[in-house]
């Protein structure tokens, strides 16, 4: 596990799919009041990081993702470097609207499991 800063938390990928509709749901989250939101939302606006760590994958790029075989059978692709997500996607889509709008509580640096796959 390694303490990972804000600007390396934006380095972290997902399949262009996944990701853009997991951004635009931080975003929504974030600015809308949150009424419907899972509780995690609260804890993370109150202590400006995830209740637990993000799992990402370290260059990765000769391995497809899990979600590929089990969610997209029909899609294929190796995953994404220098980082991509495997684990905590609701979480990192909020953490990535509290950085990308400058939310007062955010912290400046994150827990992350980091692993290699062989």
């Amino acid at each position: 596990m390694v303490e990972m800063p804000n600007a390396d938390i934006n380095s972290i990928k997902h399949y262009p799919y996944d990701e853009k509709r997991l951004l635009d749901k931080g975003e929504w989250w974030l600015k809308t009041g949150r009424h419907n939101s899972p509780a995690f939302c609260d804890y993370m606006l109150k202590h400006g990081t995830t209740p637990v760590p993000l799992i990402v994958a370290q260059n990765a790029s000769d391995h497809n993702h899990p979600i590929i075989e089990y969610r997209y059978p029909e899609r294929e692709g190796p995953m994404l470097e220098p980082l991509h997500l495997l684990e905590g996607n609701r979480r990192f889509a909020l953490l990535r609207a509290m950085i990308n709008n400058g939310t007062a509580s955010l912290k400046d640096k994150h827990l992350v499991w980091v692993v290699t796959l062989q």
